[in-house]
Order: structure tokens, then C-alpha cells, then sequence
């Protein structure tokens, strides 16, 4: 390696990190740095002499020293072992701006010390990140305003001989910082464009790289073989899992080709399939099979997917991808010889034997099963059809069925009876079932059935037992009670059979005593009905007419129940009449009717003074119903309108626009609201339509006033808006005068601490302690101001970030803030406790402040004799969530609750606890930013728990 490509490597690694290539954007800016090094640093020193020379001649030596100074600089940047590279960078920013303040000063605006600037600003953009750049613009801003107002004023004797006037210096300054800002804005836009095509690039390149091996990888290890085919079938490629498939090396296979390799009874199949792929390209054509022979001479089953990608210039073939499934085939063909086996023994009998798989699809059944499934269902199962198909069988049918197969496939032997209901072209059926599981194993993989039928048993049994149970089910389990009832010819009357069903209309009822005689039931007619009780059953007798009377009857204890009473009479020998019928209780029947009477009645009375406007309209539109209010707004008296076609009063163009909106509730079925102005009344009305089976109705308001509200409505919410935005700005404002006005009031505070502790530092002898004391209270003042313009500046962007709102983990947060006070908790030997903390919606970096100063305060002002116990609990409410920080410090008198939150509130003396008294201040702004409140409760030495509320919804 020779002494410049030794040089340029040395220089590249201390200046870039790396002396290889990089393919990233900061990779790319520190080689950009690296090199700008590289080759301005051997250029300086060729230029050194002769500018020094030059700067002894004309008289301005300092020009020479800020060269050395600079070149000096440049040498460390390029050779110095274990600087960071952005320190090299920062050193090098600082180098040229010495230069640049020299030669402005002393060659004057039109020399090269606006060069150097410009420089400056392109050199930073191109090796630092785009907020560098911002704010080098700055600094040139603040350079030449700075240098020019002081020359400007004669503060500074500049030695330049072209006038240096102020108004020169502005135009002359204000081109550099434009072209400045220019380029600090277009480069990194260029720059931004470029990452991202290198990103892309990278990242394409990687994934073709990848899919490239991983392609690879399947052809050569896959149990598929792949082939490219010419049109005349002669193969021009094979994959190397060829020799795992078949034996031969793919040399072989290709030297071999198909026609000596595939079974003569199979070339037919595999010629047409080549033919279909030949005008079907691109498309893949499955399900070709055939055998090929193998190396050992045995024939090999083989299925091909044959591709046609012709087309294709990187294959330019017919793509055969085949595999081998002998093992496959062979087992096919055992199984078909076993299932043929299984059909000859099982289709002899005429009871059905059937199995079914896990998934509930037939696997095997004989031919009566078949038989007697299609003969009830009309559908004819196959195997592997699911055997449960709601459109043929009932859904009671199907689950009673899925329930006793998931019972056997849950490892139970059992047996069934089961009724087939009577199905659109079967008959009703009973059958004895057999439910059994198969194993493979230990392991249940379906069941197998045996049913055989019994019907006719069944139905003998079922007939038998419905005569019986018959009349017991009408007597007892119907809602009334069945009667025969008796009058002979002398007129005595009995209840033959009543039953027991009386006995809840009239519980003390003698059910033996009525069949001797009816007078004892009729004891418990109200007497004002029993006359019309007696009169209409010898109505019915005489008559042979159907009874049916509605009456009271009254209980023991006195309460009154209404009964229905109908029967069907029939004559008899010797002029007896028998009825037949039931006596039902209607007593809530009856009080339903008249409480309808009552609410009707109360309906009538609220519609009629509602304060809307309400009327009914039958299919005709016809009008049924107008209420008082509709009098009013209407001006229609009821008796004009009741009975009247609506259309005969208002038949108006206006109202024509109403009427529409009728016919459009009427036609859709749906309510219809709309708002509109009626020209004839000068008023605006809200009417709401609702069809229904009788026609529409109507309800209707007077809206004018809220609509003359709405419009001034308008119009405030647009001045409000204008209020909005100038409201915005100025508060944009406020926030960059607060950081412009804290930046501009640090700097003469560090000025006076730098100057003082200078004095101290060099006139210490000299000073008393009365002297040293003052200037320790001075710089100690300074220091605070200093804070405490910080402290303000953070208080003004506390909970500013509310507008990025995300989803934080509790949890995560408090572990991050446990890292940051690690040093601390170990020193006092604190314990912060957090637990299942839920997860909430806020802008992340505020609650991380907030939980940060709580946390902060607690470990400050712990107990000096007792380790810091800090406790963060959380109750989730359906509006917010309520958090609490608990710790057992020194604890806060009540009386000084309102004070903590008011900024620069201390309790204590900064010599006892360091701080400004913003903290709280900050916590509570943060908490009312996020919609919650923030309160403490506190006793002195007995601890303090502060606890806040955030809303969930911060929208």
C-alpha cells in the first residue's frame, strides 16, 4: 500500500467510523466528511505559506494565526485516535467559522468571508442532519447582523477599506442568509429522496437475493422433481432431486429422455396434457398422471403440474412438476379391494349399517341404508357427503341425531330408539340404533351404526298409550274446564263429568256434589246474573242452539271472577238434554277491556292537550282524528275536518310538497321526519309521519322561532370559528416568544456566572471572605434564575402534546422511569410497587413527565431514617381512570394543599431540598390537559398520596 491510499484510509476510518463503502444516508454523510477531509487537508497545507506571507505583508498577522490555527484543527480532525465523528464534525464547523469572523472583519462584506459562511451552511447540510443546517442558517443570520450593527456603530474599528455601511451590509447579508435557508431546505429534500431509493434498493436487493436461495433451496431439497419440456416433450432441465425420485444424475435423465422413461400405456395421457398447456399459457394444469421408470427398473406413479411458460424468456419451456405417489396409489387400490369386500357382506342384510367420520360425512354404509334414506329424504348419500343437511331433515330431526354421534365419538357404546318423523314423501318410523366409535390407536376417528326397524312394535306401544293419556291431556292440561252437563225432562240438572280444571276458577267448589246436582255450582253466580244464567240454558234446551254466556261468579273470600261458559246441547231418550263444553276464566280478559276503555279514554284526553299538532288519515286519506292543537295551528275546527278527504281543504300548490312526503312514508312503510315552510301561514313546521296498518299519523309543531334561532346560531358559530383561529395563532405566538425570551435571558445569566467565577478565580487572594461570599450568592443567583427560566419554559409546553395522542402501557412507563432514578432508589434503598396498571390513551411524553415529578417528589423528601415505600394503584371507571401515588415521606400540612400547585411555591428551604417549586405546577397542567383533576391528601410525617383522574376521552 503506497502513502496516499495509507493516508486516505486512515483519514476515511477516524472520520467516517469505516474505511469500506456504506449504503445508508449517514453512512453516507460521514464519508462525504471523511473525504471533504481528506483533500482539503493537503490543500491547506500547500496554501498555508503563502497565505501566511501574504498576511505579514499587508499588515494583518492575525490572518496568518487563525490559518495555523485552523490547518492545526483540520490535522487533529484527521488523525486524532478516539474522537466521536460528530465531534470531529462540530470541530470542523468551528474551524471554519473562526476563519470565516476573521475574514468578514478584516476583507470586509465583499470579501471571501461570506464565501466561508455560505461554505459553512452547504458543508453542514451535506455531513449533518437537516436540524443542524436550521440552525447554522441562524448563526450566519446572528454573525452578520451582529458584526455589521457593531461596525455599523463604530464599536469595532474594522480595517476593511470599501465602506462598510449598515444598508450595504443588510442587502449584502440578507442574499447570503436566503441562499442559505435555500440551500438548508433543498438539499435535505434531495437527500430524503436519496434514502429512500437507497432504503428501496437495499431492501429489493436483499429480498431477490433471499427468494433467490430460498427457491434454490426447495428445487434442490424438495420431494417434487421440477422439468422444462420443449414443445416435442425433450427435457432441457431437470432438478437435482431427480436423483432422490428416480436414481438416475440429471445428465442421465436428460440424455434419456421421456420417451424410453414413461410407461407406453401413459405417453397418450401425458401428450394430451402437454397439448392442453401448449394453448392454455401461464395457466397451471394439474392431475396429470402416469409411471416412469426407475433406475432399479421398477415402474414409479407420478403427478404432474404441467405449466406452459414458452413465453417466459428466462425458462422459454413447459415447466413439469412432478411427484412421486406409488405409495399413494398402491394404498388406493388395497383400500377400493377392502371396500368392495366390506359392500358384499354388509348389502345382504336389511337392517342399515353405516359409519360416519369425525366431521360428520359418510364413510361407508350398506344398501339399505342408501334404500331407506332416499325413500324418506329423497336424497342419496355417497361417501364423504356430510350426513347432516339441514335442507333435507328437520332442525330438531338433525340435532337429536348430531347429539348421539358427538355421544359415541365422546368414547360411549350405547343404543338408541329414535323416531323418524313423517317426511314429504316417507312415512313416520321407529328404529332400535346401535351407536359404536371406531379407534385407530387409542385415538377415536369416527363411529360405526347399526339400526334396525321397529316400527310397527313402536306404533302398537305409541297408539295404545296416546287412547290413554288422551282424554287426561284435554281435561286437565287445557286452561278451562270441560263439562258434560245434564238437564231431564223434570228439569233437574247435574254435571255428569267435570274436571278438575273448575277447581281453579272456584277452588271451593264440591267437585262430588255437582254431579248430583247442579245447584251447588249455581250457588256461586252473582245474583244479579243468575236470572240470565237460568233464562239461557232453557233458551238452549228448547232451541237445540249453542250456549255461550259470559258471567259472575264470586269465590269464598269474596273476590268476583268473570267466566266464559259455552256448550254444544244434544237431545236424548225420554227428553233429557246433554251439553258438551268448557267453562273458561276471563276475568283478565275483562279487566284488560276495561282498562283499554280507561287508557283509550286518557289517550283522547293527552292527545288532545299535547303541544303538538297531531291527526290520523285512513288509506283514503281521510280524516279519523284532530286535536286541539291542531285547531289552533291549523285553524280547523274538528267538527269541519273529521270525516273529510284532507285533500279538500288544502289542495294549495304548498301543500302538495307535504302530501309528498305522505306518499313516501305510505309506500316505504318507514317514519318520515321533515322540516319545511308553509307559504300560506308564513311559518316553518317539524312534521313527523308514521304509516301503519289504518293509514298515517301525523304530528306536527310551529318551528319558526327555533329556526330564527338556528340562523343566528349561524352566525355566531362563524364569528366563533374567526374567534378560534386568531386565538390559535396568538398562541403560537405566546409559545415561541416564551422559548425565544428564555434562549435570549440565559445567556447574559451565564455570562455573569462565567465573568464572576473568573473574578473569584483570579483575583481570590485579593478578596475577603466577605468578597468571596458575595460573589458565591451572585453566581448561586445567577444559577437559579437560570433554573427557574427552564423550569418556565417546560411549564409552557407541559401537556402541549395532547394532539398526539397514543395508546400507553402503564406498566412499560413506570419500568422506564425506574431506570432513570436507578442511581437514586439505590442509594436510599427505595421500593416502588406498580402492578397490572392498565393501559391508557394520552400523549405519552406528558403522563411520562407526570409520573416522573410525583415519583421524583416522593424519593426527594422521603424520611431521612426510613426507606422510601412508593405505591402506583389504578380504578378503572366508565368515564376516566383514577390513579394514586403513595409514598411514606415527611407528608405535607394541610393547610399548604392549595399552595403546592401554584408555580415557585416551596415549603421548604432550597438548603433542605433542592428544586424551584414548578414540579406540581407542571403535574397539574399536564392532568388538566388530559380532562382530569388533580388533588392530595397528606399529614405531616405520616406520608402523601397524590391523586389524578385522566379522561378516556380526550377527542
Amino acid at each position: 500500500m503506497n502513502l496516499w491510499e495509507k493516508y486516505k484510509e486512515t483519514v476515511r476510518r477516524n472520520c467516517s467510523g469505516s474505511a469500506g463503502t456504506v449504503l445508508d444516508l449517514p453512512g453516507w454523510r460521514n464519508r462525504l466528511f471523511a473525504d471533504l477531509v481528506l483533500y482539503i487537508l493537503p490543500f491547506s497545507l500547500i496554501a498555508l505559506i503563502p497565505g501566511v506571507r501574504a498576511s505579514l505583508q499587508t499588515g494583518v498577522p492575525l490572518i496568518a494565526v487563525f490559518d495555523i490555527i485552523v490547518v492545526l484543527i483540520v490535522l487533529a480532525i484527521a488523525f486524532s485516535k478516539g474522537l466521536p465523528v460528530w465531534l470531529r464534525k462540530s470541530f470542523f464547523v468551528i474551524a471554519c467559522y473562526l476563519l470565516a469572523v476573521v475574514l468578514l472583519y478584516y476583507l470586509g462584506i465583499f470579501g471571501v468571508g461570506l464565501l466561508y459562511l455560505l461554505a459553512i451552511t452547504i458543508i453542514t447540510i451535506l455531513i449533518f442532519p437537516q436540524w443542524v443546517s436550521h440552525l447554522t442558517v441562524a448563526i450566519n443570520a446572528a454573525l452578520c447582523t451582529l458584526l455589521g450593527l457593531l461596525i455599523h456603530l463604530g464599536v469595532l474599528n474594522s480595517p476593511i477599506t470599501i465602506p462598510f455601511t449598515f444598508e450595504t451590509s443588510v442587502a449584502v447579508f440578507s442574499n447570503l442568509i436566503f441562499l442559505s435557508a435555500l440551500f438548508s431546505v433543498l438539499v435535505p429534500m434531495l437527500f430524503n429522496g436519496l434514502q429512500k431509493i437507497i432504503f428501496e434498493q437495499n431492501q429489493l436487493q436483499n429480498e431477490l437475493v433471499e427468494n433467490e436461495k430460498r427457491f434454490r433451496s426447495l428445487v434442490e431439497n424438495g420431494t417434487d422433481a421440477v422439468a422444462i419440456l420443449t414443445t416435442d416433450i425433450k427435457p432441457i432441465y431437470i432438478s437435482p432431486s431427480i436423483k432422490r425420485i428416480l436414481g438416475y444424475t440429471e445428465e442421465e435423465f436428460l440424455q434419456s429422455g421421456l420417451t424410453s422413461l414413461v410407461y407406453p400405456d401413459d405417453w397418450k395421457e401425458l401428450t394430451n396434457s402437454i397439448g392442453r398447456a401448449l394453448v392454455n399459457p401461464g395457466a397451471p394444469l394439474p392431475g396429470c398422471t402416469a409411471r416412469l421408470l426407475h433406475k432399479n427398473g421398477t415402474w414409479r406413479w407420478f403427478e404432474s403440474t404441467i405449466t406452459n411458460l414458452i413465453h417466459e424468456p428466462s425458462i422459454a419451456g413447459i415447466v413439469d412438476n412432478f411427484r412421486d405417489i406409488t405409495e399413494k396409489k398402491e394404498a388406493e387400490e388395497q383400500k377400493e379391494f377392502e371396500r368392495r369386500d366390506k359392500e358384499a357382506l354388509i348389502n345382504g342384510t336389511e337392517d342399515l349399517i353405516w359409519s360416519v367420520s369425525k366431521d360428520f360425512k359418510l364413510i361407508a354404509a350398506n344398501q339399505s341404508f342408501v334404500t331407506t334414506i332416499q325413500n324418506y329424504a329423497g336424497i342419496i348419500f355417497k361417501p364423504g357427503d356430510y350426513i347432516l343437511p339441514e335442507e333435507f331433515f328437520p332442525k330438531e330431526f338433525l340435532a337429536l341425531w348430531k347429539g348421539y354421534y358427538e355421544q359415541a365419538l365422546a368414547g360411549e357404546n350405547f343404543k338408541k330408539e329414535i323416531y323418524a318423523p313423517k317426511s314429504e314423501i316417507g312415512d313416520e318410523s321407529w328404529s332400535e340404533v346401535s351407536f359404536n366409535p371406531i379407534y385407530n390407536n387409542d385415538e377415536i376417528i369416527g363411529l360405526a351404526c347399526y339400526a334396525r326397524n321397529t316400527t310397527d312394535r313402536r306404533i302398537a306401544e305409541e297408539r295404545l298409550k296416546e287412547s290413554n293419556e288422551f282424554l287426561q291431556k284435554i281435561t286437565e292440561n287445557v286452561p278451562a274446564a270441560i263439562y258434560q252437563f245434564e238437564m231431564n225432562s223434570e228439569g233437574k240438572m247435574r254435571f255428569p263429568f267435570m274436571s278438575k280444571g273448575l277447581l281453579s276458577i272456584l277452588p271451593e267448589l264440591d267437585m262430588e256434589a255437582v254431579k248430583k246436582d247442579a245447584f251447588s255450582a249455581f250457588d256461586k253466580v252473582h245474583p244479579e246474573d243468575f236470572q240470565t244464567l237460568l233464562s239461557s240454558i232453557e233458551e238452549s234446551r228448547q232451541n237445540l242452539t249453542d250456549w255461550n254466556l259470559e258471567y259472575r261468579t264470586f269465590t269464598k273470600d269474596g273476590r268476583t271472577v268473570w267466566v266464559r261458559d259455552a256448550s254444544h246441547p244434544e237431545k236424548r231418550e225420554a227428553g233429557s238434554v246433554v251439553w258438551y263444553g268448557y267453562i273458561m276464566d276471563i276475568t283478565h280478559k275483562i279487566q284488560q277491556e276495561q282498562e283499554l276503555a280507561e287508557y283509550n279514554g286518557k289517550m283522547i284526553s293527552i292527545l288532545n292537550s299535547i303541544q303538538d299538532g297531531f291527526y290520523s288519515l285512513d288509506k283514503n286519506y281521510i280524516v279519523t282524528y284532530w286535536n286541539n292543537e291542531a285547531e289552533k295551528l291549523l285553524g280547523v275546527k274538528r267538527e269541519a275536518i273529521i270525516g273529510k278527504s284532507i285533500y279538500v281543504l288544502y289542495n294549495d300548490e304548498p301543500s302538495r310538497k307535504f302530501f309528498d312526503q305522505f306518499r313516501i312514508a305510505e309506500e316505504t312503510g318507514e317514519p318520515v321526519r321533515f322540516q319545511d315552510y308553509y307559504d300560506p301561514h308564513e311559518r316553518w313546521y317539524d312534521i313527523s309521519v308514521f304509516p301503519s296498518i289504518e293509514g298515517l299519523t301525523v304530528y306536527f309543531k310551529n318551528i319558526t322561532n327555533l329556526k330564527n334561532t338556528e340562523m343566528l346560531l349561524k352566525t355566531a358559530n362563524t364569528d366563533l370559528k374567526y374567534k378560534n383561529l386568531e386565538l390559535a395563532i396568538s398562541n403560537r405566538e405566546l409559545e415561541q416568544f416564551a422559548y425565544i425570551a428564555s434562549h435570549d435571558l440565559q445567556e447574559p445569566l451565564r455570562m455573569v456566572t462565567s465573568f464572576l467565577s473568573k473574578i473569584e478565580e483570579k483575583y481570590k487572594s485579593l478578596l475577603d471572605e466577605k468578597g468571596r461570599k458575595y460573589i458565591f450568592l451572585a453566581v448561586d443567583g445567577a444559577t437559579r434564575m437560570r433554573q427557574i427560566i427552564l423550569d418556565l419554559l417546560e411549564y409552557s409546553r407541559a401537556g402541549k402534546t395532547t394532539d398526539n395522542l397514543t395508546q400507553i402501557n402503564m406498566n412499560d412507563l413506570l419500568v422506564d422511569i425506574q431506570g432513570l432514578y436507578r442511581d437514586v432508589i439505590e442509594e436510599k434503598g427505595a421500593v416502588i410497587k406498580f402492578d397490572s396498571l392498565p393501559k391508557i390513551t394520552g400523549s405519552k411524553p406528558a403522563i411520562h413527565q407526570l409520573f416522573r415529578n410525583l415519583i421524583g417528589n416522593s424519593l426527594k423528601y422521603a424520611k431521612k431514617d426510613e426507606k422510601p415505600i412508593i405505591q402506583i394503584e389504578a380504578v378503572e371507571t366508565p368515564s376516566h381512570f383514577r390513579f394514586a401515588v403513595s409514598d411514606n415521606g415527611i407528608g405535607i400540612d394541610p393547610q399548604f394543599f392549595d399552595k403546592i400547585f401554584v408555580l415557585f411555591q416551596r415549603l421548604h428551604d432550597k438548603s433542605e431540598y433542592s428544586g424551584t417549586g414548578i414540579g406540581l405546577s407542571i403535574c397539574k397542567k399536564i392532568v388538566e390537559r388530559h380532562k382530569g383533576e388533580i388533588w392530595v391528601d397528606s399529614s405531616e410525617n405520616k406520608g402523601t398520596i397524590f391523586n389524578f383522574t385522566i379522561n378516556k376521552d380526550l377527542s
